[in-house]
């Protein structure tokens, strides 16, 4: 059996995006050969972000051609963030806020409904349909049970 690993990550243009609204920067001006505060910080966290939340293979190269740097420029500011991240509140805390916003987007992708996940596992060929019918019966069931239970501690609370 094949195995497909795939990887939950986000695109690209979507952590660019996120990070340069957070940071109130516009993409063009942080890609510039600036060097005045806080531009190299930004694209730190640029860098940092598109690293940990990005596609998981070429890194450094890739970052450095969104960026137009080299990749050993890319390499020292992996190693810069780790630096500024223990030592720089106000970097810390830019960063922080960028990875709360990606997280978020990151969960709401990652979620499915149970009937999406069972599906992708027949499809896989890991359950088959009378389990997968086995499987939304006693769904359902807990589901009645559940209301049920809602409604008889209803009916006890209510006065009589």
């Amino acid at each position: 059996m094949k195995i497909n690993k795939t990887f939950k990550v986000i695109n690209d243009s979507s952590i660019i995006k996120i990070v340069c609204d957070t940071l109130a920067v516009d993409f063009h001006e942080l890609i510039k050969k600036n060097a005045t505060r806080p531009f190299p910080d930004y694209r730190t966290i640029l860098a940092y972000c598109l690293k940990e939340y990005g596609p998981p293979f070429g890194a450094s190269v890739r970052i450095g051609r969104i960026l137009n740097r080299k990749h050993d420029n890319i390499l020292y500011m992996f190693k810069k963030s780790s630096n500024l991240i223990e030592t720089d509140v106000e970097f810390r805390a830019k960063l922080n806020e960028c990875i709360f916003k990606l997280e978020k987007l990151k969960t709401d992708k990652m979620q499915k409904t149970t009937i999406e996940l069972l599906n992708e596992m027949q499809k896989a060929q890991v359950i088959t349909e009378a389990f997968k019918l086995t499987i939304l019966r006693a769904i359902e069931l807990e589901k009645n049970e559940a209301i049920q239970a809602i409604l008889e501690q209803n009916n006890l609370n209510q006065p009589k």
